[in-house]
């Protein structure tokens, strides 16, 4: 783990976001910030960004939601399927999360003999649900394919802003190695 002492502008750091999306609007920002000398102290480490997670979580629960109220709940009135939808997509969600912290963490260190940390096979099982709902969801005659086209649409982007992040890694790496202000290293 690295610590950035003083300098508020390594929020911008993109080794602080996981999806690509959002580490090259980092990327964009952190080479043309200014020095911003302040009394902060931040980790530089990913997963550290709460508007992320807050985003992709979001976009994850009313996805969900969407096809939970269309497929599930699509014959109830429209005040009783928005709440309830969202409230069963994030039952759907969290136990998601749960089983595969359970389950399918421990097989995949197993079986790969890798210590992988337990987020990343979460995020790889809870992103695969969404893409199968999401699959399911594209030949459905309603209104639920749009939102199903939408998360495709968003992945691609992901993919896309990823590819020009592998082109940009070492522009990347030698601006964050260049990151003044008391790095520390911190195992």
């Amino acid at each position: 783990m690295r610590i950035v002492r003083g300098r508020a502008e390594a929020r911008w750091m993109p080794s602080r976001y996981v999806f690509a999306l959002f580490r090259l609007f980092a990327y964009l920002r952190f080479r043309n910030a200014k020095p911003e000398p302040r009394e902060v102290l931040l980790v530089v480490e990913r997963a550290q960004s709460n508007v992320e997670v807050t985003v992709v979580v979001s976009w994850l629960l009313l996805t969900g939601a969407c096809y939970v109220a269309e497929l599930g709940l699509g014959s109830w009135p429209l005040a009783v399927t928005i709440p309830v939808g969202t409230l069963l997509a994030n039952f759907v969600l969290q136990a998601t999360i749960v089983f595969s912290a359970f389950t399918f963490a421990p097989l995949w260190r197993r079986v790969t003999r890798l210590q992988t940390p337990a987020s990343r096979v979460n995020s790889f099982v809870v992103l695969s649900v969404a893409a199968g709902a999401s699959a399911y969801c594209l030949g459905h005659p309603s209104w639920v394919r749009f939102v199903a086209w939408h998360f495709f649409a968003i992945a691609a982007l992901n993919a896309l802003a990823s590819a020009i992040l592998f082109a940009l890694r070492d522009s990347i790496a030698r601006l964050e190695a260049a990151m003044p202000g008391g790095t520390t290293s911190v195992s």
